[in-house]
């Protein structure tokens, strides 16, 4: 039986919102600086944001950000919109880009830096908190209200955070993975520039600006609470795989447990702080004459022509330029789910929008009432998001018995590929990564699937 092991891919990170920013002076009318260029730097989203700014005696003259570590499409897309911001508010006290929230506000603490360089103040004193709990709450990805939380102050330090309100998690899993993984380092680094989840950038944003918030009904001025945050210096080194996977999003796994079912030793690289990617926000996937779903759903007959749907999904695209791998995604189509539900469990029963279990009708085609199918929700078929039910159990009991297929298949969370690994002949051989904390891996392996996804997200990717 054939097995797709990867769809070819590459990726962009995911876009992030956070807190207010209060910014610690403000240049006077008549204020003097001493002309000379000035450096500052503060945690954006995912990186170090620098500003760079050149002072006359009286004028900001010119500005450069580099926010070449933050989100392509978000981040460093809004760098020449903060400094035109910058340059005619000639102060750090601007609104900032809407959606890269986090890069503008990183943006923001360090033109304050350059500024008080230039007018040669030094920091104030970090005020010290008023012990006491404090409420707010932020928007967040949740569209049934803000989230809410507590946050206790004991001897000037924060000590507890609680989200007591959010509806972020009635549409998936992302909000429980800010809560579990953010909430503790904020404790622990007494620090607000510790890097916000991957995937879960919009929860842990408003988890961030509840803190800011508290930090300012509790006297304190909340960007004085992005200290630098300690990491790792070391390099751990994994040898020997066959296959190494980065991105386990719904094709990196699918990938990763194909490769397992063939005996291969397989170490997958996940950015995000949990695995699934964009894949669980969905109700399901395509199907085209599956011998399992049609038997169960169809009388055992075809559920679609694969012909027309060829040269439908061609018409649609505009172009051929890719033919061969729409022919495959069609013609083979059936055949791949089959696979993936004998050899893995994964299920569909087709419930969705209130009605009966079975497919669902194309969004392209009218005359096509047959096209998708749903996956089954949890265990009970009871758990269902705003987004389509939870199937991040699938993809989790999927990948925890390929992993066991042999003893050296592993994969991590939260480390992040960017760059490959080669050899002299200029052959890739390995991966390079970092993982939140700091620590350096380089993971070596025959073959490579990029499969991170992030298409709509990367410009450079769209010309490919």
């Amino acid at each position: 039986m054939k097995k797709v092991f990867a769809l070819l891919l590459a990726g962009a990170m995911l876009v992030s919102l956070t807190s207010c920013s209060n910014t610690t002076s403000t240049p006077s009318e008549e204020a003097t600086y001493t002309a000379g260029t000035y450096t500052g730097s503060s945690q954006g989203h995912s990186s170090d944001v620098v500003v760079e700014a050149v002072f006359s005696d009286s004028a900001i003259e010119s500005i450069t950000i580099d926010a070449s570590g933050e989100t392509e499409s978000y981040g460093q897309a809004a760098t020449e919109e903060l400094v035109n911001q910058f340059m005619e508010a000639q102060s750090a006290e601007i609104d900032g880009v809407t959606g890269a929230t986090e890069t503008s506000d990183a943006a923001k603490r360090a033109m304050q830096q350059a500024i008080d360089q230039a007018l040669g103040t030094t920091s104030e004193e970090v005020a010290t908190l008023t012990d006491g709990t404090y409420s707010a709450k932020a928007s967040s990805y949740g569209t049934k209200g803000q989230m809410e939380g507590e946050v206790t102050i004991t001897n000037g330090e924060i000590s507890d955070i609680v989200i007591t309100a959010e509806s972020d998690s009635q549409t998936g899993q992302w909000f429980g993975v800010a809560n579990e993984k953010l909430i503790p380092r904020i404790i622990e680094n007494q620090s607000l520039a510790v890097d916000s989840i991957t995937g879960a950038t919009t929860s842990s944003g408003a988890i961030k600006s509840i803190v800011a918030q508290a930090i300012e009904q509790a006297g304190g001025n909340p960007d004085d609470w992005y200290k630098e945050v300690e990491k790792k210096s070391d390099t751990v080194t994994l040898e020997d795989y066959d296959v190494i996977v980065v991105g386990l999003g719904g094709s990196g796994i699918l990938s990763y447990i194909a490769a397992a079912d063939e005996g291969a030793s397989v170490f997958g690289i996940e950015a995000a702080g949990e695995i699934g990617g964009n894949s669980v926000s969905t109700y399901g996937p395509m199907v085209v004459n599956s011998k399992n779903l049609n038997a169960k759903y169809n009388n055992g007959e075809d559920n679609l022509d694969p012909d027309d749907v060829y040269q439908t999904w061609l018409e649609y695209v505009g172009t051929d330029e890719k033919a061969d791998i729409i022919y495959r995604t069609i013609y083979e189509n059936g055949e791949i789910m089959d696979y993936y539900m004998d050899t893995f469990g994964f299920s569909f029963d087709g419930k969705a929008f209130g009605g009966e279990s079975g497919y669902l009708a194309s969004f392209v085609r009218p005359d096509w009432d047959k096209e998708w199918i749903v996956f089954t929700a949890d265990e009970d078929n009871t758990k269902w998001y705003d987004l389509g039910p939870d199937k991040l159990w699938q993809f989790q009991n999927a990948l925890d018995q390929a992993k066991a297929m042999n003893e050296k298949n592993d994969y991590q969370l939260e480390l992040t590929a960017d760059e490959l690994i080669f050899d002299e002949s200029g052959n890739v051989v390995g991966v390079h990564a970092v993982s939140y904390d700091g620590t350096q891996y380089e993971v070596y392996g025959k073959t490579v699937i990029l499969a991170t996804g992030g298409f709509l997200g990367n410009d450079e990717m769209m010309k490919l």
